[in-house]
């Protein structure tokens, strides 16, 4: 069950602020730990989703371990805020194929083939969102209980 809180002047709203910013340091890591768990869940989702995107053809340019790799989840623990941040680092990708994750998880992009000057469409294969959406209501229970402890411990 999730803490209410009524604000209803900046008295108030200053007095909780300092209440959260006294949050103990192991209520923070705790909460860094609880949340962080389900972003490793999520990047193993999305890492193992893009690993089953279908190849076709004989030549394989390693597209699909490439978004795999450079699938990281940063974890940031700051007095006022807990936040896990998975994404897919295009920096982490081979030079050229930066934008590609984005674009494989949208409809699709043109591309030459091999250097060629004939143009094909490489359709998109969805598989950030489907690793990270069904994981969403853990990622929320986790910050409910976190949010509780923190209000027990205030």
């Amino acid at each position: 069950m999730a803490a209410d809180f009524e604000i209803t002047g900046g008295v108030e709203l200053q007095a909780l602020a300092g209440r959260l910013k006294r949050v103990p340091v192991a209520v923070r890591a705790q909460t860094a730990a609880r949340m962080g768990a389900v972003g490793e869940l999520m990047k193993t989702a999305v890492q193992g989703n893009a690993l089953a995107i279908p190849a076709h053809g004989d030549t394989s340019m390693g597209l699909r371990q490439s978004i795999a790799q450079a699938t990281k989840v940063r974890t940031t623990v700051t007095p006022a805020a807990v936040s896990i941040h998975v994404a897919v680092d295009p920096l982490a990708m081979p030079t050229g194929q930066e934008k590609l994750p984005a674009l494989m998880e949208g409809p699709g992009w043109k591309h030459e083939v091999f250097g060629n000057p004939v143009y094909v469409f490489q359709p998109g294969h969805a598989y950030f969102r489907r690793g990270v959406d069904p994981l969403l209501p853990l990622m929320r229970e986790a910050q409910t209980s976190a949010l509780n402890e923190a209000t027990r411990t205030i």
